[in-house]
């Protein structure tokens, strides 16, 4: 008797790591449609950017934000150059594949509020939706997925929610927590029922850049697990006793402070 496998709507961005979880799953399972959530021109990259710097000026005063925008130079001129062999290795050791999948059944979106979503999932009939990389679904979409919405946060949730999870868990030395989250998704920020979750280690030469890579790699296995899961009927969503804490982008300030002081790169 042929394998049963479950149909799946990728709703991702246009990037590497959405690119990894595709290419890393796609012998599992069907991938009968991949949404990809875009701008379409350098304005609306522009407006999207100046919106989200405005949201964080208001929410982490103005020394902040310049301290973050400093880090991510930072990191795009000299953490990710200087980590080229690491993020070979790290590549390797998952065997992580960033070249765009060859996909037969493909949509396009300015952002994930876009109703049309939901009308393009409808038409597939999924057994789950699969998230990666996009902006925060509305409640509006989410309630009109008639299937589970599945996603994966580089990060121990409830602890390490928001972003760079796996960095921050070792720059506060609890590298216990270093690890990835598959959960369900919900209206709040990876605040869903959690599925999976995996830690593991990390050499003193990663850096920044590579933590993410070795979440990921943690994390593909996981993805079909919960997907088989789906079809099996045996999807059960878990709870922590761990704090719930949110976190941004750290400052260039920050981020010297913990590699000359803890060695966190």
């Amino acid at each position: 008797m042929e394998k049963k496998r479950p149909k799946v709507v990728m709703l991702c961005s246009c990037s590497a790591s959405s690119f990894y979880v595709f290419n890393g799953i796609k012998d599992d399972v069907d991938i009968e449609l991949v949404i990809f959530e875009e701008s379409h021109s350098s304005v609306d990259k522009f407006n999207k950017k100046l919106k989200l710097i405005k949201n964080r000026i208001n929410r982490l005063g103005m020394k902040a934000v310049i301290g973050q925008i400093l880090f991510m130079a930072f990191e795009k001129f000299y953490i990710k150059k200087t980590s080229k062999k690491m993020i070979a290795a790290a590549k390797k050791k998952y065997d992580l594949d960033d070249t765009f999948p060859n996909i037969e059944n493909k949509k396009s979106v300015r952002s994930v509020k876009d109703p049309k979503i939901v009308n393009y999932i409808q038409a597939v009939q999924p057994d789950a939706v699969l998230v990666n990389g996009t902006g925060i679904l509305p409640l509006s979409i989410i309630e009109n997925i008639k299937c589970p919405i599945i996603n994966t946060h580089v990060g121990i949730t409830p602890k390490y929610r928001g972003s760079h999870g796996g960095y921050w868990a070792l720059a506060n030395n609890d590298k216990n927590n270093f690890g990835v989250t598959v959960h369900l998704i919900d209206e709040g920020i990876d605040t869903g029922g959690i599925l999976y979750q995996a830690r593991g280690e990390i050499s003193e030469n990663d850096t920044f850049t590579t933590y993410p890579l070795h979440q990921i790699g943690m994390a593909i296995p996981l993805i079909s697990r919960s997907l088989y899961d789906v079809i099996y009927n045996r999807l059960e969503a878990k709870t922590s006793n761990l704090d719930s804490s949110i976190w941004s982008h750290p400052t260039l300030f920050e981020y010297i402070k913990n590699w000359k002081k803890k060695g966190i790169k």
